[in-house]
């Protein structure tokens, strides 16, 4: 796309005789319709050198009104977030109102309501953020307001290259790149002065909701029902009127603009608030402001080269996502990050460092296949990680936009606003993904305040990365000791992706697990045959020869104890094996410790292979004892009769998190296997989701006990699901890697 194509999807449209009416319109706002198209120019034609130049170094400056990285910073970062959220909520204020006048079922009360109190509600917030400290000198009020609009401009930068790199398509790029200039243009224009917009914006939409209401046009409150099945539902009926003759074709082509135009924002609504809100300090975590930490570590786990994303936000709340669709988008967005992190490793030396900061560290570690032409990309994230101190506020603010943008929920978000876009135009607007690409990245903020309030009970996802957990190699056991241990990280993972061809040979059927076995028949079989053949042997060597002796005696002794080799090898391995299944060089297992004992691969590796291809589509149903874990449990099918390691959980993408409870400490588990779209573990539950979880783990530990050995007793946990456990606070990852869970 290029510049005029995107201002003429800016600019008001008019065709024909019909009106249609132009949402984010900032006419109440502004004196000049000239100055506004102005401003429509300027925006444009930045954003579009943006997404025409993806080698353009991106970065954030305040015009040093923002110093150091010091508590004041950050707040003042939170106060600038505030104002720019409410100047949103107006936005949605004003086109909710146009919904309410053009297109009513597409609005509600309870809705238009709602964001009259929200902007009435922000605009006393940002009021109370400015009282929290020093009261803002008037000289210093207009570079406040630069600042601002310097935030939205960098935010609305990075998202442009994201826009630009999740789809080369023109009708994805055009639609929402103009949305998003008449969002930020309209933004700008509020900030100038807020408090004197929102009174306009809320005085407006009262007049229209007392208009509404009397006339009874707007919906009630849809229920579950989201804003893209009102958009859908809404669509019908309007086709439905037009085929009775109940609505004109004029009036279906406002409906269907008004509904194309809400579907143009939903994206952005929740990706300019997400981002928002991440930069916003909410204290959720219990810590002080000047201790945080936000985590984004993306790698391959399991089998079969599955990707998984796990998220730590600032509020120390997991969000997790392996489907192929977010990983995709994740790929740009750590590729972004990655571009803007090595610019500003360069440019370092260049900022002046200021005093008395919290010292915000960034570490990374990045490996992706468009730096790489080889084609071998370490996707382990084993080795060295790079490291660089955040000395301003600014460089602390470039770093942290893109980053937040790697969070599972806001990639989700957006991946499923791209598939809206994708089922919204007509055949030839295609809205598809870039080539699927390889990638391993590790993304760490934190302050030096954080960094000295180290646990020893839980983990955080930086320490649990370090530590190697989440490396794949993990899978494979090593009979080496710890330091020739990480140089054999490389073999075992040669080793994994052996045993991993060997495992997908494996028939799995509704309740067993079939294996090839020919070596061991045939060893059973030859062990039997010689016994055989040499009792008859022996018959025709000896002869008469032994006075006494029959050989037929000898020979038939010989057979029988051949016959019971034969009944021993065939039942040592498994409970069944029937003639058929043995004379075919092949055995059903029905349990982890039968696949074992045929295999001789670890029974760890073997719950971790089911657990991975329960997520694939696997008809193996699983019955216990241990089966708590598994989605397809059945009372009768293949037994897991092992207790699952917590290692043996975190690499199959389930991780323990520790929580606060009323009776102490819990563990509720993060379930990110193959092709979830989104999990999330925050300190309110959801009452409405299961968990799979382990009570009151306080009173299983085993303390101090030992063995009679001397050896320390083994922890196990028990497994449930519950939807009712309701706890207070995420506190880490559960670190006993060697507990149990039965």
């Amino acid at each position: 796309c290029d510049v005029e194509e995107v201002l003429k999807k800016v600019l008001p449209r008019s065709e024909g005789a019909a009106y249609y009416p132009e949402f984010d319109a900032a006419g109440l706002y502004v004196q000049s319709e000239d100055g506004l198209k102005a401003l429509w120019h300027v925006e444009t034609e930045r954003l579009m050198k943006i997404a025409k130049n993806p080698d353009t170094p991106l970065d954030f400056s305040s015009k040093r009104f923002l110093q150091g990285d010091t508590e004041k910073g950050y707040r003042d970062l939170s106060k600038f977030c505030q104002k720019v959220l409410t100047a949103i909520t107006i936005c949605l204020l004003d086109n909710e109102c146009i919904n309410a006048e053009h297109c009513g079922q597409l609005s509600d009360h309870h809705r238009l309501s709602s964001l009259i109190r929200q902007v009435s509600k922000g605009q006393g917030a940002a009021e109370s953020f400015a009282s929290m400290g020093e009261s803002e000198p008037q000289e210093d009020a207009l570079r406040s307001l630069g600042a601002t609009y310097e935030l939205i401009n960098y935010i609305s930068a990075v998202l442009t290259r994201l826009i630009v790199q999740t789809s080369s398509g023109s009708y994805w790029q055009t639609n929402v790149l103009s949305v998003l200039i008449k969002r930020i243009t309209k933004i700008k224009l509020l900030l100038i002065d807020l408090h004197a917009n929102s009174t306009i914006a809320v005085r407006a939409a009262e007049a229209i909701l007392s208009k509404v209401r009397e006339s009874g046009d707007t919906q009630q409150k849809r229920g579950e029902m989201d804003e893209e099945e009102e958009c859908e539902e809404y669509m019908r009926m309007v086709e439905a009127n037009e085929k009775e003759g109940t609505a004109s074709f004029e009036d279906s082509q406002v409906a269907a603009h008004c509904v194309e135009q809400n579907k143009f924002r939903f994206g952005l609504n929740s990706a300019l608030r997400h981002i928002l809100m991440s930069l916003r300090f909410i204290n959720r975590s219990g810590l002080p402001a000047t201790s945080f930490e936000i985590c984004a570590v993306a790698y391959e786990t399991g089998f079969e080269g599955f990707k998984a994303l796990l998220f730590q936000d600032r509020d120390l709340e997991y969000s997790a996502t392996s489907d192929l669709d977010n990983m995709n988008t994740a790929h740009s967005a750590f590729n972004i990050l990655n571009q803007i992190v090595m610019h500003l490793k360069h440019q370092s030396h260049e900022h002046e460092a200021y005093t008395n900061g919290l010292k915000t560290t960034l570490q990374w570690r990045y490996s992706g296949d468009e730096d790489n032409r080889s084609g071998q990309v370490d996707i382990d994230l084993v080795g060295y990680s790079q490291r660089l101190q955040l000395n301003s506020m600014d460089e602390v603010i470039t770093v942290m936009v893109p980053l937040v943008m790697t969070c599972p929920v806001f990639l989700s978000d957006f991946t499923s606003f791209r598939h809206v876009m994708a089922l919204t135009g007509f055949i030839q607007d295609d809205v598809q993904p870039l080539a699927e690409g390889k990638f391993g990245a590790f993304f760490r903020m934190y302050t030096s305040e954080f960094a000295s309030m180290k646990r020893p009970d839980v983990l955080h996802l930086s320490e649990a990365l370090e530590c190697g957990f989440f490396s794949r190699s993990g899978l494979v056991r090593s009979s080496h000791p710890p330091p020739r241990e990480q140089h054999d990280a490389t073999h075992r993972l040669n080793e994994l992706k052996k045993l991993t061809e060997y495992m997908d040979e494996w028939v799995v059927d509704e309740t067993c697990v079939t294996v090839s076995c020919p070596g061991y028949v045939w060893g059973v079989i030859f062990t039997a045959v010689l016994f055989a053949a040499g009792g008859l042997g022996i018959g025709f060597s000896v002869g008469q020869r032994i006075n006494g002796v029959d050989p037929s005696n000898l020979a038939t002794y010989l057979w029988v104890v051949a016959a019971f080799i034969v009944l021993v090898g065939k039942s040592m391995k498994v409970k069944e094996w029937t003639w058929n299944d043995f004379l075919r060089r092949r055995v059903r297992c029905c349990s982890v410790s039968e696949l074992q004992s045929v295999t001789r691969i670890d029974g760890q590796l073997i719950i971790a292979k089911l657990l991975h291809d329960e997520r694939r589509g696997s008809v193996l149903n699983i019955r216990g004892p241990y089966n708590s874990a598994f989605l397809r449990r059945s009372t009768e099918g293949f037994s897991i009769d092992r207790p699952i390691s917590s290692s043996t959980l975190l690499i199959s993408g389930l991780t323990m998190l520790k929580v606060v409870t009323a009776k102490g400490h819990a563990l509720v588990c993060l379930d990110f296997r193959r092709g979830t779209d989104l999990r999330v573990i925050a300190h309110t539950p959801d009452p409405r989701k299961e968990h799979l979880i382990c009570e009151q783990i306080d009173r299983l530990q085993p303390g101090a006990s030992a063995t009679a050995d001397g050896a320390q007793s083994q922890t196990k946990h028990a497994f449930s699901r519950s939807s009712e456990l309701k706890w207070k606070r995420v506190q880490g990852i559960y670190p006993q890697m060697d507990a149990k869970f039965v």
